[in-house]
């Protein structure tokens, strides 16, 4: 059975936002009880209008049936605006860096909040938090969004540019059937789900029952944010870094390139996929979730599709677990999507009730797991709790409180990403680590040469 991931992953968003729609039908006054609850006047700004850019992803979309409920509560007036990310960003650029101020609230990916907040696009959030007047934060709970998430969002001076909504960051899916079967348990290093991998597939190869089942895949495919999203951490778990204190890359170190290889080891040859190598997130998905692959590293927001039985031929078959770990200890690569306000906005404050409102608890306990929310608190409640695969509640939960960023959050990212990965594609294609990652160090560091000159001058 072969599925189309992408046109899945839309179908699947729509879907859900379909469902909290007729959730929300009939609500009433007795739905805003709980925002009553906060020590604020949320009519305030009553007979203002907001206007939203985002991209139609599943926490967009799933929020949208219940805006009503906040103009019922606000007297705001809001007008959403779902745009592709690539037309989003472009659109969001021009208006954000001209100060036109058309849109006041947008959504913001991890990545370009460093080139945001570097050059004062994105409003300082903490003013209205700490205003009485606009939040009760004994109701709002600003700190109970997971702590890794806030770091984040804000900046080393103490800004915060944005609000979290939701997150993402890879962590091991496996068959769990497949595994039991064999007498296999879920490897915590790279070292162990290198092994298991080879040990895995030889077992698949000698059942006619697993024909065409690979036994693991990651990401392989060129571009930032790419295979850098799953390289990264694996640098970092073998005691690498990216950029020294002095911003000289140093992801040739032999730390760095000892890491290259293990995850090389895991991703090209025996028990991988054909074309492992540039392999893109759809076609691995895609594959494990037709049952062709019985492990993989991936972002934990897969969930929305693979399981849904419907979508996913394997739905009832898998669990998850965090990151594999390497000598210098467990890290991730957390991305999030979060609500940033216009810095150029002219309705700053009825914005604030939104961005609070869209990221409190009780909007947040509504969207579910599925929605991968960022507070903790939530994870522990009954809802979560009683999904079947309890690894990945438990890797959900490490994420919210263990999170951590390993590629170069920096506005040059596009550049200095694709560089990254050009290198990292090259070992995975099979040249020599050292040569290839220390070709990619110098173009990095021309990237930061030239930052350098803008600065000065």
């Amino acid at each position: 059975m072969k599925l189309n991931v992408k046109s899945i992953l839309v179908t699947i968003s729509i879907s859900i936002a379909l469902l909290l729609a007729c959730a929300a039908i009939g609500y009433g006054q007795h739905n805003l009880d709980e925002f009553e609850e906060a020590n604020i006047n949320w009519r305030q700004f009553e007979g203002r209008s907001i206007s939203i850019l985002s991209i139609p992803h599943a926490y967009g979309l799933a929020i949208e049936p219940f805006i009503p409920e906040f103009e019922q509560l606000t007297g705001i007036r809001v007008n959403l605006e779902f745009l592709g990310e690539d037309e989003l960003r472009r659109k969001r650029t021009i208006d954000f860096s001209m100060g036109t101020g058309l849109y006041d609230i947008s959504s913001v990916g991890l990545s370009i909040i460093p080139q945001y907040a570097q050059a004062g696009w994105l409003a300082d959030l903490k003013p209205y938090i700490d205003n009485p007047n606009l939040t009760d934060n004994e109701w709002y709970n600003y700190e109970g969004i997971g702590e890794p998430f806030r770091k984040w969002n804000s900046t080393e001076d103490g800004r915060v540019v944005a609000i979290p909504v939701n997150f993402s960051g890879p962590i091991l899916w496996y068959r769990s059937d497949i595994l039991e079967k064999f007498g296999f348990t879920p490897p915590d290093t790279w070292e162990e789900l290198v092994e298991l991998k080879n040990n895995l597939q030889k077992k698949l190869d000698e059942d006619p029952e697993y024909k065409n089942v690979y036994a693991f895949s990651s990401r392989g495919w060129t571009g930032p944010g790419s295979n850098t999203w799953t390289i990264c951490p694996t640098i970092f778990s073998y005691g690498g870094r990216i950029f020294d204190e002095n911003m000289k890359a140093v992801f040739d170190s032999p730390e760095a390139a000892r890491a290259l290889e293990v995850y090389r080891d895991a991703q090209v040859g025996y028990g991988n996929p054909p074309g492992s190598e540039g392999i893109d997130m759809y076609t691995m998905v895609d594959m494990f979730a037709s049952g062709n692959l019985a492990m993989m590293y991936e972002g934990i927001d897969h969930i929305v599709f693979l399981g849904d039985p419907e979508k996913s031929t394997v739905s009832e078959l898998w669990d998850a677990t965090i990151p594999p770990q390497g000598p210098a200890g467990r890290y991730s690569s957390l991305w999030t999507w979060a609500l940033g306000m216009n810095f150029a906005s002219r309705q700053k404050e009825p914005a604030w009730l939104f961005i609070q409102w869209a990221t409190s608890k009780p909007i947040q306990a509504r969207l579910g797991p599925l929605g991968t929310p960022t507070r903790l608190p939530l994870w522990t409640t009954e809802p979560f709790q009683k999904l079947k695969q309890k690894g990945w509640i438990e890797a959900a939960q490490w994420y919210v409180e263990n999170g951590t960023v390993t590629e170069p959050l920096m506005p040059e990212f596009r550049e200095v990403g694709e560089a990254m990965s050009v290198g990292f594609s090259n070992v995975l294609k099979g040249e020599p680590v050292q040569e290839s990652l220390s070709d990619a160090v110098k173009k990095v560091d021309e990237v930061i040469a030239k930052r350098a000159i803008i600065i000065e001058d």
